[in-house]
């Protein structure tokens, strides 16, 4: 666990019967791109180290690490349509030795962080994650429902394209959150 997942899904007053028209999917591609943005804004300011006293060393090597991992999917080809946010910063070796010569533990290299990242000072129930949650639904979500329904009703009435998609692979699947 520590990946940070969040979709956002729109749920129609009718079956569109296909896959998105093109216009319709750009509405859902510039709403993945604008959440990434929000996140990106939200997810800076961290001290590294420097709220101690005093200051803890912090590697250049890890910093931006989980700002540089925020990325977005669109399902535009079946119903529920929506937009997939998510962070899966993995935590990466640290070089060097700490100050007893002893070398840094690696037990916890390649796990994800994301999800349990916090401010300082601040409780550490309330992941950063959430705040970025809140903001793309402030920010993004709202506009994205409604351009994305103008571009329904606008294309009212066009052929849809229906496409029945099996995975090959055994474990591939989605993982679908309201936020109802």
């Amino acid at each position: 666990m520590g990946r940070v997942k969040m979709t956002m899904k729109i749920d129609l007053p009718a079956d569109l019967g296909g896959m998105l028209h093109e216009s319709e999917r750009a509405v859902l591609i510039k709403a993945g791109e604008k959440a990434v943005e929000v996140a990106q804004d939200q997810w800076k300011g961290w001290k590294y180290g420097t709220q101690y006293t005093p200051a803890r060393p912090y590697p250049e090597s890890q910093r931006g690490t989980s700002h540089a991992a925020w990325r977005y999917e669109t399902q535009f080809t079946e119903s529920p349509f929506g937009i997939r946010v998510f962070n899966d910063a993995k935590i990466k070796p640290r070089q060097g030795s700490k100050k007893n010569g002893k070398p840094y533990s690696a037990k916890s290299v390649g796990n994800y962080y994301a999800a349990f990242v916090h401010r300082a000072g601040g409780d550490p129930k309330n992941t950063e994650s959430i705040a970025v949650w809140d903001r793309i639904v402030n920010e993004v979500l709202e506009e994205t429902s409604k351009d994305l329904l103008d571009e329904i009703q606008s294309n009212f009435g066009r052929d849809r394209v229906t496409v029945s998609l099996r995975p090959d692979q055994a474990n591939v699947g989605t993982e679908f959150f309201s936020f109802e």
